[in-house]
């Protein structure tokens, strides 16, 4: 499984937040970040620790499984 930047984006973006306030929340769950780690995470340069994705997914109240994109191989038909 891989991190998926483009739904975290489209949740930002979705609820209208900025990094600032986004960065603030995350402080005052207990998670320290930075305004340049949040871009990342969007722009898909680098992937939250998996404590991070918890608190991303209480934070939009999602499912963690949201923010991966499951890249499952598919099986080779036998002949």
């Amino acid at each position: 499984m891989k991190f998926n930047s483009k739904y975290v984006k489209k949740k930002i973006k979705d609820t209208g937040l900025k990094g600032e306030a986004l960065v603030r929340d995350m402080e005052q769950m207990g998670y320290k970040t930075s305004r340049q780690a949040i871009h990342n995470w969007k722009t898909g340069r680098s992937e939250p620790e998996l404590k991070s994705l918890a608190i991303l997914s209480g934070y939009f109240n999602e499912p963690m499984d949201n923010f991966l994109v499951k890249n499952i191989p598919k099986r080779k038909e036998r002949q």
